[in-house]
């Protein structure tokens, strides 16, 4: 077996780093524990306690899996969720709120051509136009909204 004689240097120095990281670890150690010995005991009792965990109220009413809801004496209505991270609180916004976000506004320039138990869909895109087709059981809310305004606007030419 027969070795290159810049290899066998390499395997030194390789070594022998292996056999020093302990000791520079060990070194550090030191340093760190001197250093808190050194250090005053007044500085201790300035940390502040630890922040109490969320906890879901007695009370409060089960919504759903890891959900809860309670409404405080302001009438606000808080909802409570279990997560891997521990208890979240949010309040509940209006109904009003909630609707206004459901709706989407509708996709400009989208159309919809019935063939056979399916309809076909185009759109304009920057990079040219995207079709697609989906069986009339299928359809999203938005696909079904146009496919609804292609069919009223089509019975209103014919009239």
């Amino acid at each position: 077996m027969r070795f290159d004689s810049e290899v066998i240097p390499m395997r030194k120095i390789a070594i022998f780093l292996i056999a020093a990281l302990p000791l520079l670890c060990s070194a550090e150690d030191k340093n760190t524990q001197e250093k808190a010995k050194k250090a005053p005991v007044a500085s201790a009792k300035k940390t502040t306690p630890p922040a109490k965990a969320m906890t879901i109220p007695t009370d409060a009413v089960k919504t759903g899996d890891n959900t809860y809801s309670k409404t405080d004496a302001q009438g606000r209505t808080w909802i409570y969720s279990k997560t891997p991270f521990g208890v979240t609180k949010a309040e509940q916004t209006d109904s009003s709120q909630k609707g206004a976000a459901v709706i989407s506004p509708p996709v400009e320039g989208l159309t919809a051509v019935e063939d056979g138990d399916s309809i076909k869909f185009e759109r304009p895109s920057p990079f040219g136009k995207q079709s697609w087709s989906r069986k009339k059981s299928d359809l999203t809310d938005d696909e079904r909204a146009v496919w609804e305004r292609q069919k009223a606007a089509s019975a209103k030419r014919e009239q």
